[in-house]
């Protein structure tokens, strides 16, 4: 289970920015480096939002949310265009900032509304699995 220090913000920030074996914020057992579970990632966000992020309730967070995931989009847009163009782009905006900005933002709307991510991710891929075997079903009768 996720053990962060709660009493700082400096131990949040160190959770986020380093390998869970370098953080003083996890037990002996995280000892290893591992990838967050998506429970730890929405907790983490949580905690982080509550200091970092200027807008934290309601309808106003949703559309500061949406105003990033636009901006996000548009980096996404700038290199599909010079793609489409015939001509090399670098991914690594894509990679290192619109990637990890979209799990942040779906962390941070689950967050307001009170979901678990993770149930609802597991959800939406039954509901696509069903979606397309009966598509399939449809289209080869």
């Amino acid at each position: 289970m996720l053990r962060l220090c709660r009493s700082t913000l400096l131990c949040t920030i160190i959770t986020i920015a380093l390998p869970l074996s370098a953080s003083p914020c996890f037990g002996e057992e995280d000892a290893s480096h591992r990838s967050l579970s998506l429970a730890e990632a929405q907790q983490i966000q949580a905690m982080f939002d509550e200091t970092n992020w200027d807008i934290n309730g309601g309808f106003e967070k949703l559309r500061h949310i949406f105003l990033h995931l636009s901006q996000s989009m548009g980096m996404i847009a700038k290199y599909v265009d010079v793609k489409e163009h015939g001509k090399e782009a670098n991914p690594s905006p894509l990679i290192d900032e619109v990637l990890p900005d979209l799990l942040l933002h779906a962390l941070q709307i689950a967050n307001l509304y009170d979901i678990d991510i993770g149930d609802k991710y597991r959800e939406r891929i039954e509901f696509l699995i069903h979606r397309n075997k009966m598509n399939k079903q449809a289209a080869n009768p």
